[in-house]
């Protein structure tokens, strides 16, 4: 059985900082854990299953995203060099697939190599409030909250500016996702999470996904399931 805890494609807050729990992707399946990480609260179901992203039924985001971010105003979702948002229930598609770097999208990509597709994502701040960083390879950039220009890089993961804390881990060379917590940002590179603090420098909990105090809500079936009716 492959599950959650062995790794994911992508991962995202639900509401500011996570306060109504985390989504996790993996393939076409979606599950949310409680803000604690504990516990499984939705799914596993279908992207696309009714408690989860009906909005995206029919896309090609119905199956192995590259990750998703939480807006003040929805979700974003990637794959390739296409983007998608729907609105915060995930019922109605609020800017439909297109590239990643069309206006009002994520313009601030443009001429960058992450306009070919990104590994990761995760707002800075409470709903972006602060910008959005995207991961590729052992690179990070980072977007002002509007998307539209480059506040920091490309640069390596591992600069002053960006996770110097990840100096040394397996995380240093690329990331599969990333999320932004009230507490800190979280890594998820195979089946190992890490944490840092918010200014990147210090690292919080490293391991294995599903271990104590990290995310044993994961400890679930990532195998295909029928949709919710």
């Amino acid at each position: 059985m492959s599950t959650f805890a062995d790794g994911i494609d992508a991962c995202t807050g639900s509401g500011s900082g996570g306060e109504y729990g985390f989504w996790f992707y993996k393939r076409d399946q979606a599950v949310k854990t409680d803000k604690d990480g504990e516990r499984a609260v939705m799914g596993p179901s279908d992207i696309t299953a009714r408690e989860a992203w009906p909005a995206l039924n029919g896309t090609p985001f119905a199956n192995q995203i590259d990750d998703a971010v939480f807006s003040s105003s929805g979700f974003w979702f990637f794959k390739g060099n296409h983007a998608i948002k729907t609105d915060s229930s995930g019922n109605h598609v609020v800017k439909a697939t297109n590239d990643v770097t069309s206006p009002g999208y994520w313009q601030g990509l443009a001429g960058t190599e992450f306009a070919q597709g990104i590994d990761a994502a995760t707002e800075s701040g409470p709903g972006g409030e602060y910008g959005f960083w995207f991961f590729r390879g052992a690179k990070a950039i980072k977007l002002d909250k509007h998307g539209e220009s480059v506040e920091i890089g490309p640069t390596r993961i591992t600069s002053d500016e960006a996770w110097p804390a990840l100096a040394g881990t397996p995380l240093e060379s690329g990331v599969d996702a990333a999320l932004f917590s009230s507490s800190g940002f979280w890594f998820f590179k195979g089946n190992q999470a890490i944490k840092t603090d918010k200014s990147g420098r210090d690292i919080v909990r490293h391991g294995l996904i599903s271990a104590a105090g990290n995310w044993p809500g994961l400890n679930v079936s990532a195998d295909r399931r029928v949709a919710a009716r």
